[in-house]
């Protein structure tokens, strides 16, 4: 029968983490023999991954086993076999020595972020590998063992208990992030309009997003009571986030963010509007807070839904004046302004 392993919570104990390094010299050890003659073969070589429903990436986890095992090479008689099952969690993985029976295991419960999925999942397949060469000799490498090999026969369980994965943080890859995003903002420029925003993000720990943004708003065709012709308005300029981030229900990320934005601001009469034709502007700034959720849907693809309040660190208006120059009409922007975004999200390491 299959061997089942559940992996509830990602968390390393320490005598895990001994039970690893111990694990990982003898496998190294057992990789060369007494003239240094190693029968190695690439890890890219000796794996096949069908991800199923899950999120398993064979790049991103050829990475994470190289991470755990200190090296991109094994044994060239090891084989690996990685398939996701039905459910986005649902992990099973063979490692077939050439001449031995497939020793076969099932995650049932292993963490549902993708970057966790590939951490536990890498640990996994590492502590088998190297469990696997524990006592043997080498071989050759006309007895090189391809991914495809040997898989037909019976798995059998050999017994060997595999630890929890370690703690998020101890296997975090820094993460790289791009949301280009478009909506509604009201009070950055007179009323309601459009707004576009492009955020490129850098998460160096699994809680932090540190992201450098860039936003567009422009409202058309606003006009005064008694006063002839129109004008626009718009504000651009440039923004940076900190965020602090919790996962909410495996797939969903949760941030709260504190930033500041500064740019231009301006409006534009037509050709009939008192001063048609010049441009007004102005240096617009302003201090932030807001919420980011970040759905994943499929690989490094998500959803991202931010919600900002903006704060202006200087009033705002826009002013009509006669030729004298007296002030005929004015619209005061208010002191708060609230913008709500939702576009695409693209998430590596």
């Amino acid at each position: 029968m299959p061997h089942r392993n559940p992996v509830a919570r990602p968390w390393l104990s320490l005598p895990a983490a001994v039970a690893w390094m111990a694990l990982g010299a003898a496998g190294a050890a057992r990789a060369q023999d007494a003239d240094g003659v190693q029968a190695l073969r690439p890890l890219s070589e000796s794996i096949k991954v069908s991800p199923g429903e899950t999120c398993l990436d064979e790049a991103r986890l050829e990475r994470r086993i190289a991470r755990w095992l200190e090296r991109d090479s094994i044994d060239g008689r090891i084989g690996i076999l990685v398939s996701g099952g039905p459910g986005a969690t649902d992990v099973r993985f063979v490692v077939s020595r050439r001449g031995e029976a497939p020793a076969e295991r099932i995650l049932d419960a292993v963490p549902e972020p993708c970057d966790q999925l590939h951490a536990a999942v890498a640990l996994s397949i590492a502590l088998s590998i190297d469990a696997t060469l524990l006592g043997q000799a080498d071989v050759s490498d006309d007895e090189a063992l391809g991914p495809e090999d040997d898989f037909e026969q019976e798995p059998q369980d050999p017994g060997i208990e595999l630890p929890q994965p370690p703690d998020e943080a101890l296997t975090f890859a820094p993460e790289v992030s791009v949301l280009l995003s478009a909506g509604i903002a009201s009070g950055l420029v007179v009323g309601e309009a459009p707004v576009a925003r492009l955020f490129v993000g850098f998460s160096p720990f699994p809680w932090v997003d540190v992201r450098l943004g860039a936003l567009g708003v422009l409202a058309r065709g606003r006009r005064f009571e008694r006063v002839v012709g129109s004008y626009d308005t718009s504000l651009y300029g440039g923004r940076l986030d900190l965020c602090l981030v919790t996962r909410v229900a495996g797939a969903m990320r949760l941030s709260g963010c504190l930033g500041a934005e500064v740019g231009s601001f301006s409006t534009d009469g037509d050709g009939d509007f008192p001063g048609g034709g010049e441009v007004q502007r102005s240096v617009w700034a302003a201090a932030l807070a807001g919420v980011a959720v970040e759905v994943a849907i499929v690989g490094p693809v998500g959803l991202g839904l931010d919600l900002d309040l903006n704060a202006p660190l200087q009033s705002r208006r826009v002013q009509v004046a006669d030729d004298n120059g007296r002030s005929i009409a004015f619209e005061e922007l208010p002191p708060l302004a609230f913008a709500a975004t939702l576009g695409p999200v693209l998430r590596f390491d």
